[in-house]
């Protein structure tokens, strides 16, 4: 990957919730270093602005988007002990 995040919040952004899952898995891979925490960190202060409603919606109606609250969770697995982790 050259950067995963920024992969991850497009598929996010375009709702194609099963790629995003997808792409988490492939990162869970990967060893977790300071950089990819800060990018995890910053994806999560990303998802608080107005043009991810939609998808937060979306986490309202978790059968109807399994692969979403998936992704969610897992991106909340991969982050560091910190801020973010409290405001997911």
């Amino acid at each position: 990957f050259y950067n995963p995040v920024s992969t991850l919040s497009l598929c996010l952004f375009v709702q194609k919730y099963e790629l995003s899952y997808a792409l988490l898995l492939r990162l869970a891979r990967l060893e977790v270093v300071a950089e990819l925490g800060d990018q995890l960190e910053q994806l999560v202060d990303l998802l608080e602005w107005p043009i991810f409603a939609r998808m937060r919606l979306h986490l309202l109606s978790p059968r109807q988007y399994p692969y979403l609250t998936k992704c969610v969770l897992g991106v909340a697995m991969l982050l560091p002990q910190g801020p973010a982790l409290t405001r997911m």
